[in-house]
């Protein structure tokens, strides 16, 4: 049965798809630098410039985890709803955090 000659385009990792974990730590990452940096905060990124790829300019930690979140979805590992939800979560661990412990 499908497709003996099909390849999928990235490999499926090995963790639940709910929530997803990427759009959660992102999320926790967005609001830990948020704290510090503020909302409006341009920044760029070259992670895969090695690879010939463009950097990423973002405005603010929240576009760059917004990004993050729907990268997995385009890649067909999340749904969306799944990467909602685990933004929402992550913020939330985030805040918690920063609320209790002082830096």
């Amino acid at each position: 049965m499908g497709h003996t000659s099909w390849n999928a385009l990235f490999n499926t990792p090995g963790h639940p798809e709910f929530p997803a974990a990427h759009a959660y730590v992102s999320a926790a990452f967005e609001s830990a630098l948020t704290s510090v940096f503020g909302d409006n905060f341009k920044f760029t990124l070259n992670s895969y410039g090695y690879l010939g790829l463009p950097a990423r300019t973002y405005n603010s930690f929240a576009e760059m985890s917004k990004e993050m979140a729907d990268s997995r979805v385009f890649e067909g590992i999340h749904y969306q709803a799944s990467c909602d939800k685990a933004r929402i979560a992550g913020n939330k661990v985030a805040q918690n955090i920063l609320s209790q412990i002082e830096f």
